[in-house]
């Protein structure tokens, strides 16, 4: 990856947390409050491999816990009993999930025949496709057809769609879904190879985040050359 690729993911990310940029790959536990996540009722914790654990927390939590999470892991984050003798009830967990980022110099573009971009009048398309999947998978890969968006298209029917959310300026963070009865067969991969070749045409850092349990979006990011840049958890309180 491009040293200035890296430059600009560190820089969304010290201004996410509110800290220093050597602070990302620092051994031990920091418990930092939040910056970018001002008014999140949650945690969220940040690893690097071979670093230690970054955690943003609420501010009038962050001394207590500074001592009390000393030793955590990624891992630790997700044990509900751990959470609770520290008198947090988590309502949901989200993660390890892989995040990775790809530029001009490591992208491997899959074959996208199949795939175009949506446009307004593509709205009906889309509302099916909405409708036929599953709202967990919608909420975290659907989006809005307001963000950019590239879809496969068969007879007319959109079977599979990715778009990306621009963070930071800089970073194009993408979502994808397929069609429950059109999985496999390399849609979803074609339809991320599209956005992400259009987020670097556009002068971004595509970013593709995706839980560590599901290999087959695992797969998909490494396949189209998304490199491994930190494992993160999100527990919302």
């Amino acid at each position: 990856m491009d040293p200035r690729t890296r430059d600009s993911i560190d820089a969304f990310w010290t201004s996410y947390y509110g800290v220093a940029q050597e602070a990302l790959g620092a051994p031990g536990v920091r418990v930092v409050p939040h910056a970018g996540l001002a008014g999140y009722r949650g945690l969220h914790g940040f690893a690097r491999e071979g670093s230690g654990l970054l955690i943003s927390a609420p501010p009038e939590r962050v001394n207590g816990l500074r001592e009390a999470m000393d030793g955590w892991s990624l891992e630790t984050l997700c044990d509900r009993e751990r959470l609770h003798s520290l008198g947090f009830e988590a309502q949901g967990i989200v993660g390890p999930a892989f995040l990775g980022y790809t530029d001009a110099r490591c992208f491997r573009p899959a074959p996208s025949l199949s795939v175009r971009r949506l446009e307004p009048e593509d709205r009906n398309a889309w509302e099916a496709l909405r409708g036929a999947c599953d709202d967990g998978d919608w909420e975290h890969g659907g989006g809005d057809l307001e963000h950019p968006c590239a879809g496969w298209f068969e007879a007319g029917q959109l079977l599979a769609l990715a778009h990306y959310e621009l963070w930071g300026g800089s970073l194009a963070h993408i979502g994808v879904v397929t069609r429950p009865d059109a999985q496999g067969g390399g849609r979803g991969r074609a339809v991320v190879s599209a956005l992400t070749g259009l987020a670097l045409a556009e002068g971004l850092v595509p970013q593709y985040r995706t839980l560590e349990a599901n290999r087959p979006s695992m797969a998909l990011g490494r396949a189209l050359g998304f490199e491994a840049y930190a494992r993160t958890v999100a527990v919302r309180l």
